[in-house]
């Protein structure tokens, strides 16, 4: 909470949703942004937690730049317990395949 706050951060990749604790967090912090958005990507079925929470239900090593609607990511939070999935994903964001200013 305390570091979207600070950092003023408003788009979130959050990788493993579980039951939605950590999204109820970034989205607290975000407060009433326009433009500020939470996704989540989980391999199982994650509940939306608000209009602004996206869920992406996939292996995160497979998510486009689309359903992340394009625009560049602030803060991605690792939270899942597959590593390799996880590693793949960042070296997609580090190769630009996804857009984020981190």
């Amino acid at each position: 909470y305390a570091l979207v706050r600070v950092m003023r951060v408003r788009r979130v990749l959050e990788v493993g949703g579980l039951n939605g604790y950590s999204a109820r967090n970034f989205l607290a912090a975000l407060g009433d942004e326009t433009d500020a958005a939470v996704y989540t990507v989980d391999l199982n079925p994650v509940k939306s937690q608000a209009p602004n929470h996206h869920v992406i239900t996939k292996d995160c090593a497979l998510v486009t730049a689309a359903e992340l609607h394009g625009k560049p990511l602030e803060l991605i939070f690792f939270d899942a317990h597959v590593v390799d999935a996880q590693l793949a994903l960042l070296d997609r964001v580090s190769a630009r395949d996804i857009d984020a200013t981190i």
